[in-house]
């Protein structure tokens, strides 16, 4: 009688580590850094349904507040995954917001209170980053300059 061979592939899910609050910092400080073009616009419902296609999760441009100016946004990935990045002009300082889904990231609900302090290599200026979560499919990195956080 002929034996046959049952061949049985296991698959082992890796369970994604966790992302400190320090790695996504520094993480989209480099991304900001490389200072890349996006769509200009201040219209936020435009942001929204420009990038839509883009991701598996909503897009959402939250209201800063009336001082700050939508300038633009853009697409783009950070440790291989996608995210929305929007600047802003609020007194004379450009900030960059970059939102992504936190369950990609594996990040978790503890953050810090305070913003994380990057100071990469190759500048001189220090950035303050401050993260939050929005949703369990949405989360926030504000990026500035270390001094203008405090305004």
């Amino acid at each position: 009688a002929p034996a046959i061979l049952v061949l049985v592939s296991v698959v082992t899910l890796m369970p994604t580590p966790h992302v400190s609050a320090q790695t996504v910092a520094s993480l989209t400080v480099e991304n900001h850094l490389k200072n890349l073009p996006g769509l200009a616009s201040s219209d936020p419902a435009q942001v929204e349904k420009s990038f839509q296609s883009i991701v598996d999760w909503p897009v959402h441009v939250p209201d800063l507040g009336p001082e700050y100016q939508l300038l633009e946004a853009r697409a783009c990935r950070i440790d291989g995954k996608s995210v929305i990045c929007t600047r802003w002009l609020r007194d004379g300082q450009h900030y960059a917001l970059y939102q992504f889904c936190p369950l990609e990231f594996n990040l978790t609900g503890d953050l810090p209170q305070a913003p994380v302090i990057v100071s990469p290599d190759n500048t001189d200026a220090d950035y303050a980053v401050r993260i939050w979560i929005a949703s369990r499919r949405c989360a926030y990195a504000l990026i500035a300059e270390a001094d203008t956080t405090t305004h």
